[in-house]
């Protein structure tokens, strides 16, 4: 983000981080969710980024239930979310089978009931209709303000 000018902070969320999601963070919390004080979320600004990639389950006690009801409602808007292993509009792919995976379902309410959300890149689905030649399963979307 230095390199081009952009004054902007990344935060990285993630229990088994990687090299190269670390080696761009400026700050790297290699903990759960539910370990990190909501508080932290307070300071996000307009143009920061929040990397998420979490246990990916939808039940009671688990950090994507925390993403959805208690830290996306808090940020401010023009935070830039990523969530990790998404797959929408489709259904998770053969790939993911086996592993219980529902945050995407938690994502696709939010996005049909709520109006607070801009898309800016659902990376798989951006794939599967030939606009971008690689990709995964990432997506990205910024907060808005609501009027």
């Amino acid at each position: 983000m230095n390199t081009f000018g952009i004054a902007s902070q990344i935060i990285s969320i993630d229990p088994v981080p990687r090299a190269q999601v670390d080696g761009v963070a400026d700050i790297a919390l290699e903990k759960s969710l539910l370990e990190v004080s909501l508080s932290e979320f307070d300071r996000l600004e307009a143009g920061d980024l929040l990397f998420h990639d979490g246990s990916h389950l939808t039940f009671n006690g688990t950090d994507t239930v925390c993403l959805f009801l208690e830290v996306l409602p808090r940020i401010k808007p023009g935070v830039v979310v990523h969530i990790h292993d998404i797959q929408l509009p489709y259904e998770y792919s053969a790939s993911f089978d086996g592993r219980g995976y529902s945050e995407q379902y938690m994502l696709a309410a939010a996005l049909l009931f709520g109006n607070g959300w801009e898309i800016l890149a659902p990376v798989d689905y951006l794939r599967r209709t030939g606009r971008v030649k690689h990709g995964g399963a990432s997506f990205w979307m910024r907060k808005v303000a609501l009027p």
